[in-house]
């Protein structure tokens, strides 16, 4: 994909999410299911060598990457796992502690959620040991193109308000593809940067 600097205007980011959903889409159930593994084996491994005893993750709709291994990895280990939970009527999103897969429903757009009813909220001002974020397509520089409703931007935006003064956000790291890789992506001031993404090559820190 071509180099596309200060356009971060919507028909560009749109241009880009269907041509990155459309290269997710065109993979094979088993393409899905052998670069998943090998994404969250990658993800494993950093986490584990990272010491991270908690960790924001998702749980993949329709071609995501999967990350059902990992997340079932990170229970065994007794790390907390930490999912969202999406808040349509504002675009907000809470976070849940989930203990295993009986933690979850079906929530908005589809996708499993943590159940009030059984998964723990995690504290507002506690800040996780890292987030790993889905998205349609990242950089070599720490962008991201999300799907458009800035659900993980707000979040990070009122956690930053509410850590103490001068702490850090804990590390960002983009999960996907490696066809998911753009050579530079259309960013504006509210887009998040990641600190790094993982793909099925191994995790990569942003220049």
């Amino acid at each position: 994909m071509s180099e596309v600097e200060g356009a971060g205007t919507g028909p560009v980011k749109r241009g880009l999410r269907q041509a990155m959903s459309a290269a997710r889409e065109a993979l094979t159930d088993t393409e899905r299911r052998v670069l998943s593994a090998r994404i969250c084996g990658h993800a494993a491994d950093w986490l584990e060598a990272g010491g991270f005893a908690s960790f924001v993750a998702y749980v993949s709709f329709r071609s995501e990457v999967d990350t059902a291994p990992l997340l079932e990895w990170a229970w065994k280990r007794g790390l907390r796992v930490i999912l969202p939970k999406s808040e349509p009527s504002d675009r907000s999103m809470r976070l849940f502690l989930a203990r295993g897969w009986g933690d979850l429903a079906p929530g908005a757009y589809g996708i499993r959620e943590p159940d009030p009813s059984r998964a723990a909220e995690w504290p507002e001002r506690e800040a996780p040991g890292a987030l790993l974020l889905p998205g349609l397509a990242f950089d070599r520089y720490g962008g991201r193109l999300g799907y458009g409703g800035g659900y993980y931007d707000r979040y990070l935006d009122g956690l930053r308000r509410r850590l103490p003064e001068g702490s850090a956000l804990p590390p960002l790291i983009g999960v996907g593809y490696r066809l998911q890789l753009a050579d530079r992506l259309p960013l504006e001031p509210h887009d998040a940067r990641l600190d790094g993404w993982i793909d099925e090559d191994g995790f990569h820190w942003a220049e």
